[in-house]
């Protein structure tokens, strides 16, 4: 299955939205996280992601943040993944 480019940001979100916006962003390019920013009124996130070859690689660039994925994550998308 080929990976279409994708550009995911919170420029532009507003700042009462980002945080949601970016759970969204990273569950739709990679797999169920939880992604909690360390600073809520100073969050920004950016994500572009391409194919190449066999591979999906990505760009993040954001604000500190904390990732976690617990066993509710694991359960809705099993499978090894690095």
């Amino acid at each position: 299955m080929m990976h279409a480019p994708a550009t995911w940001s919170t420029f532009g979100c507003p700042m009462a939205d980002r945080a949601a916006y970016w759970r969204e962003a990273v569950c739709t390019e990679f797999l169920s996280l939880d992604p909690v920013p360390r600073e809520p009124a100073r969050f920004f996130g950016h994500i572009r992601s391409r194919q190449a070859g066999p591979l999906v690689v990505a760009a993040i660039r954001s604000a500190p943040q904390v990732v976690q994925r617990g066993s509710a994550q694991i359960t809705r998308a099993p499978g090894e993944h690095y």
